[in-house]
């Protein structure tokens, strides 16, 4: 764990990102996230949106229920940090799609820049899944990708997967869906409240291979 001090906060469509200079220097890698320890009441999952190791500041996104946790934390407050928690995702080739609804990106914004960082051809698009799964012009947006970020509910994960199939997607490339919605409880892949299909996103993921996301007839429930 590491202390860091809350050095600003600003609202972002849907959410909210804190701005956090931390105390010690730490390597993050996209797809890992991090979490904010509140002594005695919480432990918040947060994803990451931006991290300067030059600067040592790390930007945290948060949206839903935990944003009223977090708004009440005043500016300079030294905030107790947990992480980079996770696996990495596992960089091939040269071109990346990141693929979600207009409400999610900002989970992948840290992904996003990292890529673009390191010279890799970053393409972005943002589509509502569920009317576009036969779309000629979307199907041919999404082809000839080395890896794809997906990042959309719960309740379309089938259609995304017919997605994939209707796009002929090629079977050398790796497709990770962001599963979040279930509880990231000890965040260590020990007490199982986060196991999804027979994976555990706190430990494994959040970032899962969709080849391990078994299908059954919970998946898509809305």
């Amino acid at each position: 764990m590491i202390y860091g001090r809350l050095v600003s906060k600003f609202n972002v469509n849907y959410g909210i990102v804190l701005r956090i200079r931390i105390e010690e220097p730490i390597k993050i890698m996209p797809g890992q996230y991090m979490a904010i320890i509140i002594p005695n009441k919480a432990q918040l999952f947060t994803y990451i949106y931006n991290f300067s190791d030059y600067e040592n500041v790390i930007e945290l996104y948060i949206q839903g229920q935990r944003r009223a946790i977090i708004e009440s934390i005043p500016i300079n407050k030294r905030i107790l940090l947990e992480g980079p928690l996770g696996l990495p995702i596992k960089i091939s080739g040269s071109k990346v799609l990141a693929l979600a609804c207009e409400k999610e990106i900002y989970k992948i914004q840290y992904i996003i820049n990292y890529m673009k960082n390191i010279g890799l051809n970053m393409d972005i698009v943002c589509l509502d899944i569920e009317d576009k799964v036969k779309d000629p012009e979307v199907l041919k947006q999404i082809v000839s990708h080395d890896i794809i970020i997906a990042v959309f509910p719960k309740r379309v994960i089938k259609e995304l997967k017919k997605l994939f199939t209707y796009a002929n997607i090629s079977s050398i490339t790796k497709i990770y869906v962001l599963i979040d919605w279930v509880g990231f409880n000890c965040m260590r892949g020990v007490c199982d409240v986060c196991a999804f299909n027979g994976v555990l996103p706190c430990f494994e993921g959040p970032f899962i291979d969709i080849n391990k996301i078994k299908l059954d007839d919970s998946v898509g429930e809305r």
